[in-house]
């Protein structure tokens, strides 16, 4: 199974994962991710890094600093019984947090998603260990294991009913296409930015959209104002142009929602604007036949 793993690694990082360093704007976009070299230079990064993973990786959000002191409670007890199993532990974190501080890596997020079970471990053999000092009062130990229990397991709980009765939409194209497919009428015309497109062509066949021709900005527009209004050129002159972007990129100063938006307004008139509360996609009609 282990040459298994290695050979998948090895063909992940031929083709995919040796480009990645190079690129300039994963590098710019992940800098806040990478561990600090020296690591006295920034401090703030390691509270940043703990309660972001405790709040939103382990999903506690009360108490965060208990969880803290719990991880190596646990590794400790773990440590006494498995070293092993507990060095592994070790060395799979300080791999990870070596090829961070190389800026190989960035440690934050979904990348750091691996991590997450190793610490839901720690925490578990914290709670058995609280439990087995008290062993000899079966009520306290009780007590004890339900009270830390109830603690790690509230707050994961009540977002995921939460999430459950009301789920989170930010990037829901679908909802947008299904109105689009409503309005959309014979001459009509669309751009797409570049960052929705892949959803664009992925839901198009659903909505009986996949044979309208469109126009669509590239990753190279960006954060060139010039290169991304030009894109729109092609639709001057038409009376309905659709706008449809997402996962609006943000660079400093520039702002693409803004830009686009700013252009539009200077070379045709709104004519409706759709959208949903709490999503991050944009569909807009405009006339740009004056």
């Amino acid at each position: 199974m282990g040459g298994f793993w290695l050979a998948n690694l090895a063909l992940v990082y031929f083709v995919s994962l040796r480009h990645l360093s190079n690129n300039s704007f994963l590098m710019d976009y992940w800098r806040e991710a990478f561990l600090p070299m020296p690591l006295w230079s920034d401090p703030g990064w390691f509270a940043a890094f703990f309660n972001d993973s405790v709040q939103f990786q382990f999903g506690i959000k009360q108490f965060e600093w208990l969880a803290l002191i719990f991880i190596p409670i646990g590794w400790f007890a773990l440590y006494r019984e498995m070293r092993t199993f507990a060095m592994t532990l070790v060395f799979m974190t300080f791999f990870a947090f070596s090829a961070s501080a190389l800026r190989l890596y960035p440690v934050s997020d979904r990348l750091a998603l691996f991590l997450i079970p190793l610490g839901i471990l720690l925490l578990g053999k914290a709670v058995e260990v609280t439990s087995k000092i008290f062993a000899n009062n079966k009520l306290i130990a009780t007590g004890i294991t339900l009270a830390l229990s109830a603690y790690l397991l509230y707050s994961p709980f009540t977002t995921s009913i939460q999430n459950f009765i009301s789920p989170k939409n930010s990037d829901n194209m679908r909802l947008y296409l299904d109105y689009l497919a409503a309005s959309w009428r014979e001459g009509d015309v669309i751009f797409v930015s570049y960052w929705a497109e892949p959803a664009f062509r992925f839901y198009a066949p659903f909505y009986h959209l996949e044979g309208i021709q469109y126009e669509a900005s590239e990753f190279a527009d960006y954060p060139d104002p010039k290169k991304l209004t030009s894109r729109i050129d092609p639709l001057v002159g038409q009376r309905r142009v659709w706008v449809l972007f997402s996962h609006v990129y943000e660079q400093g100063w520039f702002n693409e929602r803004e830009v686009l938006i700013a252009y539009l307004d200077e070379i045709g008139m709104k004519r409706r604007e759709f959208r949903r509360p709490n999503t991050s996609v944009y569909l807009l009609l405009y006339d740009l036949s004056k």
